[in-house]
């Protein structure tokens, strides 16, 4: 496997987690200082901080697209001036509905931003890079007249792209929307494919994510100085990509994982209770919130290959993490059909 990193240390850790579940120890050794076990908001100041000395992006990777709406709020809400959410409703202008519904972003230079359509792929105007905002060349104010968004920014790769409203839905219910939204955070999902100098992985679900999360978000990054991991240090973040499941696995979340809280990061049930979903032996969630087919199996939505932007490229006939997990539903769906 070829990756965008030359660290020995990254590699062997890759190397570990790709074909097992590491132990506690072997988890705090990788990370040491680099786990963040302060509250979010803290969390998130300590890597726009880090941002700001450094030059290079700190991006947060999450499970859920919760956790990506937390961390991002969390960094508006401390930039010089803030944004607060009370911005976003007054003077926000709409993102891509896709992302999700009612949300809105304030454009201001500096701020780090996603994109979310495949508008130019040739210049790398595709969904899932990431960019900085240079230049605000109409700034959205409807008080004033002004009725649209237009700025130009700097993907990761160097280019320069020109961001303006696009256009959606039938004649009746057309709408207009920034083809962005907020990039301090994406899911680990979104990812694949990017490199970055800095990473923070935050399994926010409560519920184990599922295998080859932990892989793909680590090898997102360029350098293991540049990896950190928030709050929880728990093995069952880490599930292998294994279609043979060892029997000596965590993937259930129980009292040593869930030690240093009580609850979920969104509230809705602690990590060990018995209605949060867990790994079935045949690599899919149960009882999860992801949405289920007609068969009762996760739908893998498929999501855009950033390809020269970064990750790595396949040499030695193995396949990409989420390629890997669609095998196992096709696996699993096969041994139901010929029940």
């Amino acid at each position: 496997m070829v990756h965008r990193t030359d660290d020995p240390k990254l590699l062997d850790f890759l190397k570990i987690i790709r074909t097992k579940q590491p132990t506690r120890a072997e988890i705090r050794e990788f990370f040491g200082e680099r786990l963040l076990q302060c509250d979010l908001k803290d969390a998130v100041k300590y890597g726009l901080a880090l941002n700001a000395r450094s030059g290079k992006l700190f991006v947060w990777l999450c499970v859920t697209n919760k956790g990506v709406r937390d961390v991002n709020l969390a960094a508006i809400s401390q930039l010089d001036p803030p944004i607060t959410e009370a911005d976003l409703e007054s003077r926000g202008f709409p993102t891509d509905p896709s992302v999700g519904k009612h949300q809105y972003i304030v454009i201001r230079g500096g701020i780090t931003i996603r994109l979310t359509k495949n508008i130019d792929k040739e210049r790398g105007f595709v969904n899932g890079a990431i960019a900085v905002v240079v230049d605000v060349l109409v700034d959205y104010n409807p008080s004033e007249g002004r009725h649209a968004c237009i700025f130009t920014a700097r993907l990761t790769t160097g280019s320069m792209i020109l961001v303006h409203p696009v256009s959606a839905g039938r004649a009746d219910t057309m709408h207009e929307f920034l083809p962005c939204t907020y990039g301090y955070a994406t899911t680990i999902r979104r990812a694949q494919g990017a490199s970055l100098d800095y990473v923070c992985l935050y399994f926010d679900a409560p519920f184990p994510p599922d295998r080859g999360y932990g892989y793909v978000g680590a090898s997102r990054c360029r350098s293991a100085a540049g990896l950190y991991y928030f709050k929880r240090l728990r093995r069952t973040d880490w599930l292998p990509i294994r279609k043979v499941v060892d029997p000596d696995e965590d993937s259930e979340r129980g009292e040593v994982s869930d030690a240093d809280s009580g609850e979920s990061d969104d509230g809705t049930c602690s990590d060990g209770a018995s209605d949060c979903s867990s790994l079935r032996s045949d690599g899919h969630l149960s009882e999860s919130e992801m949405d289920i087919d007609e068969d009762g199996f996760p739908i893998i939505e498929d999501e855009q290959d950033l390809g020269d932007e970064g990750g790595y490229v396949p040499t030695d006939g193995l396949i990409e993490p989420m390629d890997a997990y669609a095998d196992l539903c096709g696996d699993a769906k096969r041994r139901k059909t010929a029940e």
